[in-house]
């Protein structure tokens, strides 16, 4: 029975029998287990019924969260820039995590009953949000389909712009405390873009140097790619997370927050501060 990486003919396949065959059909059709063809076609949006009566129930959603913004709302947009996407046909989103804990606070932030599945061949949960309205007003906000290599800043008020940053760093930022050398804060992304414009929002904001985005190159999933990222070290990184903690309620990943409370707090001059080792939360 096939696991792994899904074909664009298997997915072809999918979504012209997914509505009349299910997925125990679909998985005999394609010798696939019937839970990783559910997956699939959560993680493609796809609703399944037969004729006009669903064969699931409609999950509650607030489909205003983004028509005004919020602390909330701001976070949401970051998460959703970096660990999300907008399916095919554009009646549905994802995101996709492997900290569980992250999407739970997310799918509280929505007021939503939507479930979180796991991916049955990687360590990846992924909650899927149906909801036409919202998709609609993502992409007016500038989050649109294949968005990795031309993400663009979006227009977020400055009151909250750490709210989205911390979000952001959420979905694809690492903080890495070095007792020699004090805190690393990275932001990484696909688009040569968005990094520039979040590195003069918060020179401006925090009067922090202005940093460059560095591009990098080398292999991610077998594959040779180019990633860019922004870094911060010491003082600057404290203060970043001192902005972006402050107001933070429950949505943040507790993981980093941690290093940061505990690197914010440790004694000032133990033992530990001759040790080379890095702690790094991803």
């Amino acid at each position: 029975m096939k696991t792994g990486k899904w074909t664009d003919e298997e997915k072809d396949y999918l979504r012209e029998h997914w509505v009349k065959d299910g997925s125990v059909k679909v998985g005999k059709a394609l010798d696939r287990n019937h839970r990783n063809v559910g997956c699939a076609a959560n993680y493609l949006g796809l609703r399944s019924g037969w004729g006009d009566k669903p064969r699931f129930r409609h999950y509650a959603v607030n489909e205003d969260i983004f028509k005004t913004w919020s602390r909330t709302s701001a976070y949401l947009v970051g998460l959703i820039l970096t660990d999300g996407n907008i399916n095919k046909g554009g009646r549905a989103f994802n995101i996709a995590s492997k900290d569980i804990e992250l999407l739970e606070k997310t799918r509280k932030a929505f007021s939503s009953e939507h479930p979180i599945t796991k991916c049955p061949d990687k360590d990846l949960h992924i909650l899927s949000i149906g909801s036409i309205a919202i998709v609609r007003d993502l992409e007016n906000i500038g989050i649109l389909q294949n968005k990795s290599k031309t993400l663009t800043m979006p227009v977020v008020p400055p009151e909250y712009f750490f709210d989205f940053l911390r979000g952001y760093i959420d979905g694809d930022g690492m903080i890495v405390t070095r007792p020699k050398r004090g805190m690393h804060l990275k932001l990484s992304t696909g688009s040569p873009y968005i990094l520039d414009d979040i590195s003069d929002i918060i020179t401006n904001m925090l009067d922090i140097e202005r940093r460059n985005t560095k591009t990098c190159t080398g292999k991610r999933r077998e594959t040779t790619s180019t990633w860019y990222e922004l870094s911060y070290h010491g003082a600057a990184a404290v203060k970043i997370c001192e902005a972006i903690y402050s107001h933070c309620d429950y949505l943040f990943l507790s993981r980093k927050y941690q290093a940061f409370v505990d690197y914010r707090d440790r004694p000032k001059n133990n033992g530990l501060r001759n040790n080379g080792n890095a702690t790094r939360y991803k």
